[in-house]
């Protein structure tokens, strides 16, 4: 039998199949935007409630955890009000097929769908599908039809154009539970297992944990998977890496600890990464990588140094900039501002235009501060055609001072009433 093993320090950028990802494609992803008829109060992490909210919906099918996975955006917002949107998307892989058509109509049935009223579950009876639109071309679905694939060659694609870059960063998009190496680990138990910081994270080990958990999914299908390759020549030039606790309550009302790693890597190559190896970093964005991947956990997205990005995310139904102007927030703001002015006139004896310093509130961004194009409602971005992987900042500042016009001119409507 032939050796396919490449000679120790050499890979090629063509290297033996050693993980035929193309088992779990084509892939197929919905970005779901739902609205509250009650109020909901969900944990800071949403993923564990959603995750489960999910399984419910589908049926509670065998390989549900191998095949959907989901991410969540709105994590972090505690409090909805009824009429609020929530929105996630749904990505299913090979094999998925009539779990995710399952999961689409019982969504779409919502809330008759759901018979779950427990008012201690945030994601339930209490809400309904407002829309869905397909991920990768934008556009409404109706149905399972209506959904777009993604398939090896357009991650080829992909995966050609991120091996031009000499570096990239890897953000978290959510907690990544990554076991540490087995000489760092040694005896630890439970947590203590994890990488906390960027000091348990090298080129290597982060390489082994994205093949482990892609390989993880093709021995579910039953696909053979050979041992772990050479890692490729890969460093991490600087980042910032950090733990944060979570846990999650079971339906018998046990706790469990489901902390996780947040934060940013700066991946450098001396030389083009494998062919290969690029293809699992960027598949791994849709699938999540580490323990607790089905739970939503461990996603991440490469980016260039520029902020350049093809993984297409969904955004918050509502954005900072809209939840700050609700009505009692800027009712808020505007007797802060007051209040602010009249001490100034007292305690300078001068008009409070000219003694009052934005610069003093930590509470207000200057015209001029860049947002992100995630701003951008769904609604309002342009449609994203295959062939355009590529997503800069270009024209964010721009939106960004739009918004900030239209909304000041609203907000100075609502003061002069």
């Amino acid at each position: 039998m032939a050796n396919n093993t490449p000679p120790p320090g050499k890979h090629p950028s063509k290297r033996p199949d050693w993980l035929p990802v193309a088992q779990l494609l084509p892939l197929r992803s919905v970005i779901i935007t739902l609205r509250f008829l009650q109020d909901a109060s969900p944990s800071f992490f949403h993923q564990p409630a959603l995750a489960a909210f999910l399984r419910y919906m589908a049926g509670s099918p065998v390989g549900f955890e191998h095949r959907i996975r989901f991410d969540a955006p709105e994590t972090g917002r505690i409090a909805y009000r009824a009429g609020d949107e929530y929105r996630f998307t749904l990505i299913g892989l090979a094999g998925s097929e009539s779990i995710l058509q399952t999961l689409l109509d019982n969504l779409a049935g919502l809330p008759v769908s759901c018979p779950n009223s427990d008012r201690r579950m945030p994601f339930r009876n209490n809400c309904e599908t407002l829309s869905m639109h397909d991920t990768i071309s934008g556009r409404p679905v109706g149905g399972y039809a209506d959904i777009s694939t993604y398939d090896f060659d357009m991650l080829e694609l992909e995966s050609e154009r991120w091996r031009r870059f000499e570096g990239l960063s890897l953000q978290f998009l959510s907690p990544a539970r990554l076991l540490k190496s087995k000489a760092s680990r040694g005896d630890s138990k439970g947590e203590a297992r994890y990488c906390r910081n960027l000091a348990d994270v090298d080129g290597e080990l982060l390489s082994s944990r994205i093949y482990d958990s892609l390989s993880e999914l093709l021995r579910t299908q039953g696909v053979a998977t050979q041992p772990r390759p050479p890692a490729p020549s890969l460093s991490i030039s600087q980042g910032h890496l950090f733990w944060v606790d979570a846990a999650y309550t079971d339906a018998a009302g046990s706790v469990h600890a489901m902390g996780g790693m947040s934060g940013r890597l700066e991946l450098a190559f001396p030389e083009p990464p494998p062919a290969d190896w690029m293809q699992q970093a960027v598949l791994g964005q849709y699938t999540g990588i580490g323990q607790r991947a089905a739970f939503g956990f461990g996603r991440y997205r490469l980016e260039s140094s520029a902020g350049a990005f093809s993984y297409r995310r969904a955004l918050p139904a509502a954005s900072l900039l809209m939840r700050a102007r609700d009505a009692g927030n800027l009712a808020d703001a505007w007797r802060h501002v007051r209040s602010k002015c009249k001490e100034r006139q007292v305690q300078d004896r001068h008009e409070p235009a000219q003694g009052f310093d934005w610069g003093d509130d930590d509470g207000y961004a200057p015209e001029d501060e860049p947002e992100n194009v995630d701003e951008m409602p769904l609604e309002q971005r342009h449609e994203i055609k295959p062939q355009d992987f590529f997503t800069a900042d270009n024209g964010s500042t721009a939106y960004s001072k739009l918004c900030r016009v239209q909304e000041y001119a609203k907000y100075d409507a609502l003061r002069r009433q």
